[in-house]
C-alpha cells in the first residue's frame, strides 16, 4: 500500500456478527449513541440531539487512519473482531444521496480545550 492509498480508505472496526450482517444485508447499521461505550461521545451526541430538537440520532464510528490497538480493543470488544475497509469516495458518494445523513471527520478536543471553550455546556454552531 502506498502512502497515498490510506487517504482513500475508511476502516470500520466491529464484531464478526456485525460484519456478517453488513455483508448479508449490504447495508451499514447506524447505532444509537446511548449504547456507545464512550460516555463523552454519548453526552455530546445527546446535547446535539436536544439542541436540534430531533427525536432520533444514530451514528457510526470509523477511522481514516490505519489500525491501532485502540481500534481493535474498543470497537471489537474481544477476539471476535473484524475490520471492514471502505473506499472513501464511493462511500461518501452514496451517503450524499441519503436524506438527513451527515458525515465527516470529528475533531476531538483535549480536556484543557473543553474547560476553556464552553463552560456552560451549550452546543455552539
Amino acid at each position: 500500500m502506498t502512502k497515498a492509498e490510506p487517504k482513500k480508505l475508511i476502516w470500520r472496526y466491529t464484531s464478526i456478527p456485525a460484519t456478517l450482517d453488513v455483508l448479508c444485508r449490504k447495508q451499514i447499521a447506524l447505532l444509537d449513541p446511548e449504547n456507545w461505550d464512550d460516555r463523552n461521545d454519548r453526552y455530546y451526541m445527546n446535547l446535539y440531539k436536544d439542541y436540534k430538537k430531533i427525536r432520533g440520532l444514530y451514528g457510526l464510528c470509523a477511522s481514516t487512519v490505519t489500525e491501532t490497538y485502540h481500534h481493535w480493543r474498543v470497537f471489537t470488544k474481544s477476539e471476535n473482531g473484524a475490520c471492514i475497509v471502505f473506499n472513501k469516495d464511493r462511500l461518501e458518494t452514496r451517503l450524499k444521496t441519503i436524506p438527513d445523513i451527515r458525515f465527516g471527520n470529528i475533531n476531538y478536543k483535549t480536556l484543557n480545550q473543553m474547560e476553556t471553550h464552553n463552560t456552560d455546556n451549550k452546543v455552539t454552531k
